[in-house]
């Protein structure tokens, strides 16, 4: 019976850990998410590409890498509580005044509580809180539903499937 009990306490924290929504993939490069939450980021207009060990990934004008998440269908970010999700995982804001620059491919679209989203052929652009240097990775494939953009793998090999590793857009 202990052990019931410890698994009513269990699955809410798991539950909250798992970022946006639920997946039957999982990836074995996931790691648990940082539980410190960041505000949403505004990295001005500018969007860019930069060589990873991936291939040629979107980064904000600081570096940073960009991200998507498999839910947001339709034109609309699902990751938008001011808690859990977003905390994790902050939008990638537009600025107050123009629009991104830099890339293609580039939009905005509104957010639920009123702001703008930087877009990438209307998927909503994210940052991932676990990375902390410029070139890190480490969201990449969490859960199975959070990807990297890459725009263009490394010559030679091929492509890697949603779940598995990012999107060649």
């Amino acid at each position: 019976m202990r052990f019931r009990g410890l698994m009513i306490l269990a699955v809410p924290g798991l539950i909250a850990l798992s970022g946006c929504g639920s997946s039957s993939k999982t990836s074995t490069s996931a790691t648990t998410p940082p539980t410190t939450g960041t505000s949403p980021v505004t990295t001005g207009s500018t969007v860019k590409t930069s060589p990873n060990s991936m291939g040629t990934i979107l980064v904000d004008a600081q570096g940073m890498t960009l991200y998507t998440l498999d839910h947001d269908v339709g034109g609309k970010p699902t990751c938008t509580d001011s808690g859990g999700c977003a905390a994790t995982w902050p939008p990638l804001l537009a600025p107050t005044t123009g629009s991104p620059t830099g890339v293609s491919g580039l939009g905005v679209m509104a957010r639920p509580d009123g702001g703008q989203q930087v877009t990438y052929n209307n998927k909503p652009l994210y940052h991932y809180s676990g990375d902390t240097q410029v070139g890190e990775t480490k969201g990449n494939g969490f859960m199975g539903i959070w990807h990297v953009v890459i725009l263009a793998h490394p010559p030679g090999t091929a492509p890697t499937t949603a779940g598995s590793g990012g999107y060649g857009y």
